[in-house]
């Protein structure tokens, strides 16, 4: 039986034009981090040793948002606090890992998933989920390469780490206390 409602009555599916869009803004967004992560990191590298880290920070926020804001980027607070993210953190992954309600996090390739569900920002690549996965297990000394099986970690805030590559792609498993 056919939805007689007036079409902007009835519910969204989910998909169609509204994903689309969706999708498209993540990935403006990714693009502008990207860019600004490449045109600043030079910067942060003159500047790390000069000075303390929370001054580097705000320096690096404080250009990064000047930028944005010269580019005309849409969401200049998510582009610059993304591209920090990327420069001093593990990306993509920060957000959930300063979120203290989240338990359980899974990488598939360039895919993020909390609790199972989807994060509309993942990684740019399977190649870019592979740098920030080999530096949180360099953290502790562990190198996914030399593992091929897979390997399992406890990191210093007592996370557990699972992590494997199955050809190019990395599945990893971060479980919190």
């Amino acid at each position: 039986m056919a939805d007689r409602r007036p079409r902007n009555q009835r519910p969204r599916r989910r998909g169609g034009k509204g994903r689309l869009v969706e999708r498209a803004v993540i990935e403006r967004q990714q693009r502008a981090i990207g860019e600004l992560q490449e045109e600043l990191t030079p910067e942060v590298e003159a500047l790390r040793g000069t000075i303390d880290r929370e001054q580097v920070v705000a320096r690096i926020r404080e250009r990064a948002t000047t930028l944005a804001l010269s580019r005309a980027t849409a969401d200049v607070s998510t582009v610059v606090e993304g591209a920090l993210d990327e420069i001093f953190g593990l990306g993509p992954l920060e957000p959930p890992l300063r979120d203290a309600a989240v338990r359980a996090i899974r990488i598939d390739g360039p895919e993020i998933y909390v609790h199972d569900e989807p994060l509309d920002r993942g990684f740019r690549d399977a190649a870019h989920a592979r740098r920030v996965v080999d530096r949180i297990l360099a953290a502790v000394g562990r190198d996914l390469g030399r593992s091929p099986s897979g390997l399992e970690v406890t990191m210093v805030d007592g996370s557990t780490v699972r992590a494997r590559l199955e050809g190019e792609r990395v599945i990893v498993d971060i479980l919190r206390p």
